[in-house]
């Protein structure tokens, strides 16, 4: 199935480490999706993630704070809702790293669902960073009910410069 199409920019104006050098970097992510209700209940949303986090030679840890925003179905009028994700990851080499990404769904900002009700997932991850098309890979398992049990992502870079 094409579950729909997800147009992303991202920006990234605080990047103090070369390539493979060390320092903090900061930016956003700006999303304009329309999703098939097979998999998501709402069509169209947007999405703006914070990117920030600090990189070694060979470890990344990153936090991005999530705000979307859901427009179709009787949504628009809805508070945005608030996710949190985390990364850590290590190369092991030069081009590849191996990680741990984990993505808590908190609800609402303007309240938030009950702990037992917030989606948490972890998620396994390779990170290929070649000169062509730069990707993300991963598997991850739901850690409360709220979660997809099983879920396999993909993210394709594409950059313009």
């Amino acid at each position: 199935y094409l579950a729909g199409l997800k147009g992303r920019v991202k920006w990234l104006p605080v990047q103090q480490a070369t390539h493979h050098g060390a320092g903090w970097y900061g930016g956003l992510n700006v999303e304009l999706a329309n999703v098939g209700k097979k998999f998501e209940p709402v069509a169209w949303s947007s999405e703006f993630r914070f990117i920030g986090g600090y990189r070694t030679e060979q470890w990344l840890f990153g936090f991005n704070p999530i705000f979307g925003k859901d427009y179709s179905d009787g949504s628009a009028g809805n508070a945005p809702n608030f996710e949190l994700g985390l990364k850590i990851a290590r190369h092991v080499t030069p081009t590849l790293m191996l990680g741990l990404e984990q993505f808590t769904d908190f609800g609402a900002t303007d309240n938030f669902d009950k702990l037992a009700d917030q989606a948490r997932s972890l998620y396994a991850v390779v990170d290929f960073d070649n000169e062509i098309v730069p990707f993300n890979i991963g598997v991850g398992r739901g850690l409360t009910s709220a979660a997809d049990a099983w879920t396999i992502k993909a993210i394709l870079e594409i950059e313009f410069h």
